[in-house]
């Protein structure tokens, strides 16, 4: 036999797994922000290290012909559909975003 909370504590505890789920959501929020902007600043230093740096020749930039066409693959090839939302695809961006930035920021 279940037993009944009494009314004021059930209330409490009501207010309270409210007030916890309002802190849990502020966090999601700071999190994902946060996340976002860590992975836009890995995004532009993949785009600048594809630049030319001041007085240098796009030829000089020390990238791979087969290294560039193959993340171009990649890209090409990354299925999401960001409409859903779905955690599914932000990991494929996210391990995308990371493979291309370990080949052109890290080894350059």
């Amino acid at each position: 036999m279940k037993k009944k909370i009494q009314e004021p504590l059930r209330l409490k505890y009501i207010q309270e797994l409210a007030a916890e789920l309002g802190a849990l959501r502020t966090n999601f929020v700071d999190v994902i922000s946060r996340y976002q902007s860590n992975q836009e600043a890995r995004l532009l230093a993949c785009i600048e290290s594809l630049s030319a740096p001041a007085g240098h020749e796009a030829e000089d930039v020390h990238h791979d012909d087969r290294d560039i066409l193959a993340l171009l693959e990649e890209l090409h090839g990354l299925r999401i559909k960001p409409d859903k939302g779905r955690l599914k695809d932000v990991r494929r961006m996210d391990e995308l975003i990371d493979r291309v930035y370990k080949r052109l920021v890290k080894l350059s």
